[in-house]
C-alpha cells in the first residue's frame, strides 16, 4: 500500500492534467427508511452547499484575473475549490443513493470516505482562461441535458431502493457516470483544470459479466483499504470505470429525455415567464442596495481619519444615509411585489437597510466621537451583519431562478 500524497493536495506539477471521481461502481446496500428520507436527510448539506458555492464563484471569478497573467491558480485557491468540488461531490452521491454514509463538512482529503476526488494543479493556457466562458459553453449544454433528464433514474432508485434496500446496479451506475460528468465539469469551470470534461463521458469501458467480482476495479474499490490504497496513485488506470451496457443506455436515454425536456422548457417557458417579477432586475436592486451600505459605512469610517471633533465628524456623515443608500433602497421598494419564496426576506432586508440610515444619522447626532464610534463599531456593524446575511439568501433564491445567467452580467 502507497502513502503518497493525494495529487490534489500539492502545488503546480508537471505532466497531463486529470480530475478523478473516486466511487465505488456496485450499489451499496441501505437502510430502506435512510433511501426514504434521504433528501430531508441530505438538507443540512444542501444550505451549507448553497452558501459555500457562492463564495467558490466569486473565489473563481478572482482567481480568472491572477490566472488571465500568471497561467495558473493561486496554490490556497486552488486547493479550497478543489476542497469544494470534493465536498459537492460527497454531497451529491449521498442526495442520490450512490453511497449511505452521511457526509462531513469537510474539504480536506479523507482515508475512509467513500467519495474523493482528486485533481492535479498544472499550467494553464491564458488564451483558453481568457476565453473559457466561451469554451465550456458545449459542456454545459450538455450538462443541462443531463439535468433535465436523469429525475426518472433518481425517482426510479428512490422507489426501488425504498423498497429492496438496494438500487439496481445499472441506474447506480449511470447516476455516478453522469456525476463524473458535472464533477469534471466543475473543475473546468473554476479553473482547477484545463481539462474539457467530455473524456469517460460514457464510461471507459464496458463490463459484460454481472458478477460484482469480475466487475469490481481497484479504482471503484469498496472497502476501505483497497480504496486508500488506490488514493495513493495519481491517475486513474485506463478503462478502470468500466460500468455496465445498461447504465451506458440509461445514459443515452437520460440525455434523449433531456434534450425533450429542454426542448418543451424553452418552447412553453417564456409564455408563462412574462407574468412574473423581473427577477434579474430585482437581483440588481438588492446587489446595489448592499453596496450602497457598505459605500455609506466607509464615509463614516473615514471621518475618523480627518476628523478630530464630534461636530466635524457630525457634519461630514449628516445626511450621508439620506443619499445613495436612500435611493438604493427605494429603487428596491419599487420592484415589490415580490416573488412569494423571497417576500419576507426582502421585507426584512429592507429593514435592516433603513436601520443602517437610522444608524448612520445616530452618529451625526452624537455629542462625543466615543458615542460615535460606539455606535459605528456596535450597531452599524451588527445591522450590516444581519443584512449580509439575509442578502445571501436573497441572491441564493433568485440565482436558482432559470434566467439567473442574464442576472450575472447585469449585475
Amino acid at each position: 500500500m502507497t502513502t503518497d500524497t493525494p495529487s490534489s493536495m500539492i502545488g503546480l506539477c508537471d505532466g497531463p492534467a486529470h480530475v478523478d471521481l473516486l466511487l465505488s461502481l456496485e450499489p451499496p446496500t441501505q437502510r430502506r427508511l435512510s433511501i426514504f428520507l434521504r433528501w430531508l436527510l441530505a438538507l443540512p448539506h444542501f444550505l451549507v452547499l448553497e452558501i459555500v458555492s457562492f463564495v467558490a464563484v466569486f473565489g473563481a471569478i478572482g482567481g480568472w484575473f491572477v490566472a488571465l497573467f500568471t497561467g495558473r491558480l493561486p496554490t490556497g485557491l486552488q486547493k479550497f475549490l478543489t476542497g469544494y468540488i470534493r465536498y459537492n461531490a460527497n454531497v451529491i452521491s449521498y442526495s442520490t443513493l450512490l453511497i449511505d454514509k452521511w457526509p462531513s463538512i469537510n474539504f480536506e482529503h479523507q482515508a475512509d470516505s467513500l467519495v474523493d476526488v482528486e485533481v492535479n494543479q498544472v499550467r494553464l493556457n491564458r488564451l483558453a482562461v481568457f476565453g473559457r466562458v466561451i469554451l465550456m459553453i458545449p459542456a454545459f449544454v450538455v450538462s443541462g441535458l443531463f439535468e433535465f433528464g436523469i429525475y426518472p433514474c433518481l425517482f426510479t432508485m428512490w422507489v426501488v431502493g425504498s423498497i429492496t434496500g438496494k438500487v439496481p446496479r445499472s441506474l447506480h451506475q449511470a447516476v455516478a457516470t453522469i456525476l463524473r460528468y458535472q464533477i469534471r465539469l466543475n473543475a473546468y469551470m473554476f479553473l482547477v483544470t484545463p481539462l474539457q470534461p467530455f473524456a469517460g463521458m460514457f464510461g471507459d469501458g464496458v463490463v459484460v459479466t454481472a458478477s460484482v467480482a469480475e466487475g469490481r476495479e481497484v479504482a471503484n474499490a469498496t472497502t476501505a483499504d483497497d480504496q486508500v490504497e488506490h488514493r495513493g496513485s495519481s491517475t486513474l488506470s485506463e478503462g478502470s470505470w468500466r460500468i455496465v451496457q445498461g447504465a451506458r443506455r440509461l445514459i443515452v436515454l437520460t440525455l434523449v429525455i433531456g434534450l425533450i425536456g429542454s426542448a418543451l422548457y424553452f418552447t412553453f417557458g417564456p409564455i408563462r415567464s412574462t407574468s412574473t417579477n423581473n427577477d434579474s432586475t430585482l437581483f440588481q436592486a438588492v446587489g446595489n442596495s448592499y453596496n450602497a451600505s457598505v459605500t455609506e459605512l466607509n464615509v463614516v469610517l473615514e471621518t475618523f481619519s480627518t476628523c478630530t471633533v464630534p461636530s466635524c465628524i457630525a457634519s461630514a456623515v449628516e445626511g450621508a444615509g439620506d443619499t445613495h443608500l436612500y435611493q438604493a433602497t427605494l429603487a428596491l421598494e419599487k420592484q415589490a411585489p415580490y416573488p412569494t419564496g423571497v417576500a419576507g426576506d426582502l421585507n426584512q432586508y429592507i429593514v435592516y437597510l433603513n436601520d443602517i440610515q437610522k444608524d448612520i444619522n445616530a452618529v451625526a447626532k452624537s455629542t462625543t466621537i466615543a458615542q460615535q464610534k460606539e455606535i459605528v463599531t456596535g450597531q452599524i456593524e451588527l445591522d450590516l451583519g444581519n443584512l449580509t446575511y439575509r442578502g445571501i439568501a436573497i441572491l441564493i433564491y433568485l440565482g436558482e431562478q432559470p434566467n439567473f445567467s442574464s442576472m450575472i452580467f447585469q449585475w
